[in-house]
């Protein structure tokens, strides 16, 4: 082949190569965005499991407080 043809394919190549690379690009970004908003809702559900834990301590020990002034009183 002719140098100028080898040129020629190696700068389409090249331009395919780039193409793609762009349109990877564009995948992870969108990725990168999907995964930000999955772990927004995680965090999230963490807070929720947090604030419900908290909310068990709290009832648990006020149980076990009215049960001992029960016991206590008797």
């Amino acid at each position: 082949m002719p140098p100028m043809v080898c040129k020629t394919e190696l700068y389409v190549r090249m331009a395919e190569v780039e193409e793609t690379l762009k349109n990877q690009s564009e995948e992870l970004k969108a990725q990168r965005e999907w995964i930000y908003v999955v772990m927004k809702q995680i965090d999230k559900r963490f807070e929720e499991m947090g604030w419900r834990l908290d909310r068990f301590m709290f009832w648990s020990l006020e149980l076990k407080v009215s049960a001992s002034l029960l016991i206590a009183t008797i």
